[in-house]
């Protein structure tokens, strides 16, 4: 039996670009967004029976240096309010990272 709903989830980045997020497992990934006063989400469609497990990701900017294998890509976010700075955009590219086992 499954019991599958859309959950959103805190996506902001650590200071080292990472994000761990513990969700049922084998969730699908719909989307990431900024929300206004709530700052970048990820709304995934998950079996709320499955256990749990943590996934990684892992926030780059354009023109970072990436390792070999950077996971798999997500989405590319422009995000204007994010931007600290003034009116330049943030420009982030958010990958997926196998995670080895960790849960």
């Amino acid at each position: 039996m499954m019991d599958k709903v859309i959950y959103k989830y805190d996506m902001n980045p650590g200071e080292d670009g990472v994000t761990l997020l513990k969700m049922p497992g084998a969730a699908i990934l719909l989307d990431v967004q900024p929300q206004p006063g709530q700052g970048l989400q990820l709304w995934a469609l998950v079996d709320k029976l499955q256990p749990p497990e943590t996934r990684k990701f892992k926030f780059y900017n354009t023109g970072e240096k990436l390792p070999p294998y950077p996971g798999e890509h997500v989405k590319t976010i422009q995000a204007f309010e994010l931007a600290m700075s003034g009116p330049s955009p943030i420009v982030m590219h958010i990958f997926e990272v196998p995670n080895h086992g960790t849960n």
